[in-house]
């Protein structure tokens, strides 16, 4: 509470070394909402604070190979698959520098067949 006090004390002096179209951001936002002033303000966080609660559980469980899987349940009929593995460069040494990157250009810079123009001999 003492943050939002503190804003609203600041935002003449603020206001005083903005010109035009600076002024009209801090004030009303770039969509023309109130940023941190009005009903708005108190609307958006009662709507963060329900997608919050709407998250499922994250259960975590280690199969025999030492994998750890996180599941969560959300009721739906889908299914999302991630995989995440203690790799980078934090994990390199000096024997095996640059292969975080390395990898990382293989699995995300690759180019689909498709894509690939194909060129006849003739």
């Amino acid at each position: 509470m003492a943050a939002a006090a503190a804003r609203v004390v600041l935002l003449p002096a603020a206001r005083r070394r903005l010109w035009g179209f600076s002024e009209s951001l801090l004030i009303r936002g770039a969509a023309g909402r109130s940023s941190y002033f009005g009903e708005n303000r108190l609307r958006s966080t009662q709507a963060a604070t329900q997608v919050v609660l709407n998250v499922p559980e994250t259960r975590v469980t280690c199969l025999e190979s030492g994998l750890r899987v996180a599941s969560e349940d959300s009721g739906l009929s889908t299914c999302t698959v991630g995989l995440w593995i203690d790799a980078g460069s934090r994990y390199e040494n000096e024997k095996n520098n640059g292969t975080a990157h390395f990898l990382e250009h293989m699995a995300f810079k690759v180019r689909h067949q498709e894509e690939i123009p194909i060129r006849s001999g003739t």
